[in-house]
C-alpha cells in the first residue's frame, strides 16, 4: 500500500511524460555503456552506465532552472571531469579518512586547547596523491597526441571514454528538457557508437536498440510539442489519442528497426562499414590504437585454407578476459624413462610448459621471439640447450 502511494507521489510530483523520456534515455545511455565496453576492452560496463545517469539527472535538473547556456556548459564540463576524476582516484577511502580525522581533530582541539595538524597534512597528502596520478597519466597522453607520438594508457582511455559518455549523456538531456531538439540531442551517441562499431566490429545489438529506442524518443516529443500547440490554441482533444499513436508506433518501429538490420541495401552494418572509411579511412593510424580500439578479425576462412593440412601451432598473444575451455582429449602422453633419467647430473625435475608470455601490453601479453620444434613419436627428448625453446609440436599435434 505505501509503495502505491508513494509511486502515485512520484508520478504526479514528476510528471508521467518525465518518467517516460527518462527511462527511454537511461535504455539508450545504456546501449552507448554496454557498446563501449563490447569495443574497448578493459572499460567497466556498470561505472559507464552510472556516469551516464548521473549526467542526465543533472543535465535535466540544470535544464529546469534559469541558468543560461554560457553557465550552464562549463557546469557540466567541470562536474563531468570531477565526477570521472574522483572514480579513477578511488577517493572513497581517502575522504572518509580525512573526515575522521576532521573529527577527531575538533575534539581534541575542544577537549586539550591543541590543535594538532600533522594528521591533517597527512590526510591531504594522499588525496592530493591519488588525484594527481589520473591526472598525470592523462597529461601525458595529451601531450603524446599532440607530437604526434600516440601511445596507449589504461588510466588515460578509462578517463576519456569515461567522460565522454558524460558528455552524451548531458548533451542528450539538456537539448530535450530545454530545447526540444531530440534527433541533434541524440545524434552524439549514435555517432559514437557507430565509429566503434565501424572500426572494431562486433555484435551490432546496442545499436540496433539505441535506433529503436531513438524514434521512440523523436515520436513521443514531437506528440509532446502537437499537445502543447493544441493547448495553445485553445483546441480540444482526447488523450486517447496517445494510446492509439502507441499501438501504431511501437509495431511500426520494431518493423523499421529489424528491416534496417536485416535487409542488405538498408543495413546498419553497411553504414558502420561507410562511417568506417570516411573517419578512419583506408591507411592505418596509430589513433585508435591509443584510443583503446583494436579491430577484430571477422573474415571467414577462404576455401583454400579450410582444405590446408592443419598444423600445430601456439598463440602469440593472449588478451585479458576469460580463461579458454580446455578439453579432456589426450593429445599427447610423455613417459620418462629410467635410461634418460640416469644420463642426468642432477635430480630430474619435470615441468610441463605449453604456453608463455614475457610482455604486458596493457591489454593483454604477448610473447617475444620463439622458436618451433617438431618431433616424431616415440622420440627421446633431450635436455633444450636454450631455457626459453619451446617444445610445442608431437606428431604434428598441438599440445
Amino acid at each position: 500500500m505505501f509503495l502505491k502511494y508513494f509511486l502515485a507521489y512520484v508520478i504526479r510530483k514528476i510528471g508521467g511524460s518525465t518518467l517516460i523520456l527518462w527511462g527511454l534515455l537511461t535504455i539508450i545511455l545504456g546501449c552507448v555503456a554496454v557498446g563501449l565496453a563490447d569495443t574497448v576492452p578493459r572499460l567497466d560496463v556498470g561505472v559507464l552506465f552510472l556516469t551516464a545517469i548521473l549526467g542526465l539527472l543533472l543535465s535535466w535538473i540544470i535544464a529546469d532552472t534559469a541558468l543560461s547556456e554560457r553557465i550552464a556548459v562549463p557546469i557540466g564540463l567541470l562536474l563531468g571531469f570531477g565526477l570521472v576524476l574522483f572514480q579513477q582516484s578511488d577517493l572513497i577511502a581517502p575522504l572518509f579518512y580525512l573526515f575522521i580525522i576532521y573529527w577527531w581533530t575538533g575534539w581534541y582541539w575542544w577537549s586539550t586547547g591543541l590543535f594538532v595538524t600533522v594528521p591533517l597534512v597527512r590526510a591531504w597528502q594522499d588525496i592530493l596523491t591519488k588525484i594527481r596520478l589520473p591526472l598525470s597519466h592523462l597529461f601525458q597522453w595529451v601531450l603524446a597526441q599532440v607530437n604526434e607520438q600516440p601511445f596507449f594508457d589504461l588510466s588515460a582511455i578509462i578517463f576519456l571514454w569515461s567522460w565522454a559518455v558524460w558528455l552524451v549523456a548531458v548533451w542528450s538531456a539538456w537539448l530535450i528538457r530545454r530545447r526540444q531538439l531530440p534527433f541533434i540531442a541524440l545524434v552524439p551517441a549514435g555517432l559514437l557508437l557507430v565509429m566503434n562499431f565501424a572500426y572494431v566490429g562486433g555484435d551490432l545489438s546496442p545499436l540496433v536498440v539505441l535506433t529503436a529506442t531513438s524514434l521512440g524518443v523523436i515520436i513521443f516529443i514531437e506528440q509532446q510539442k502537437r499537445e502543447q500547440d493544441w493547448q495553445k490554441q485553445a483546441i480540444s482533444f482526447s488523450t486517447e489519442i496517445r494510446i492509439d499513436i502507441f499501438t501504431v508506433v511501437v509495431p511500426l518501429i520494431l518493423v523499421v528497426t529489424i528491416l534496417a538490420a536485416s535487409t542488405p541495401s538498408i543495413s546498419i552494418e553497411q553504414i558502420s562499414i561507410f562511417i568506417h572509411q570516411l573517419i578512419w579511412g583506408q591507411e592505418e593510424s596509430p589513433l585508435p590504437d591509443s584510443l583503446g580500439l583494436k579491430p577484430r578479425l571477422e573474415t571467414p576462412p577462404s576455401e583454400d585454407f579450410k582444405n590446408e593440412p592443419k598444423t600445430g601451432s601456439l598463440p602469440r598473444q593472449h588478451m585479458l578476459g576469460a580463461g579458454p575451455q580446455l578439453s579432456q582429449q589426450v593429445v599427447m602422453r610423455v613417459v620418462v624413462t629410467p635410461d634418460s633419467a640416469a644420463k642426468l647430473n642432477y635430480a630430474p625435475r619435470y615441468y610441463w610448459r605449453a604456453i608463455t608470455y614475457d610482455y604486458y601490453t596493457g591489454q593483454g601479453w604477448t610473447s617475444g621471439q620463439s622458436s618451433t620444434l617438431d618431433y616424431q613419436a616415440k622420440t627421446s627428448l633431450e635436455r633444450p640447450a636454450r631455457p626459453h625453446q619451446l617444445n610445442s609440436g608431437w606428431n604434428g599435434k598441438q599440445i
